[in-house]
């Protein structure tokens, strides 16, 4: 699978040049609520929705750092939605509409061959939360 992402066209796309691990969770649920306590103790919780959680985990090299850095400058982390989509080969596309975590973070791992250089490895984890799509008009 060849991932990929695009900030609003599909035409855009920018695949990126290594898939996720497999070690990778691929679905996840996040419940969001809203929790009231009265003064005698007594807790109401309301359930506001829930959206799909997903994290991908990448082991890069050095000098791929640049292009998964690349969404997280295009969102700036957090605040920009975009669309990620899994594989960018299949037919027809799934693009998911999301945001991704706050932070760009790397973890350093050992020096290893990549197409015959050696570099230094990284493990990076994208974690993105699923998005409702605002309607035309809608902000």
């Amino acid at each position: 699978m060849t991932p990929g992402w695009y900030l609003t066209d599909p035409g855009a796309i920018v695949a990126l040049p290594l898939s996720w691990r497999y070690e990778s969770e691929d679905y996840g649920v996040q419940n969001e609520r809203i929790m009231h306590e009265t003064n005698g103790l007594v807790r109401h919780a309301y359930h506001l929705g829930s959206r799909r959680v997903r994290s991908y985990k990448f082991m890069i090299p050095h000098s791929l750092i640049a292009q998964y850095q690349a969404i997280h400058e295009a969102t700036f982390g957090e605040v920009v939605p975009f669309y990620f989509v899994e594989d960018v080969n299949a037919s027809p596309r799934e693009p998911i509409y999301c945001r991704k975590e706050k932070d760009f973070q790397l973890v350093k791992m050992g020096p290893a061959y990549w197409e015959g250089v050696l570099e230094r490895m990284y493990y990076y984890t994208l974690t993105i939360t699923e998005e409702i799509e605002p309607s035309d008009g809608e902000d």
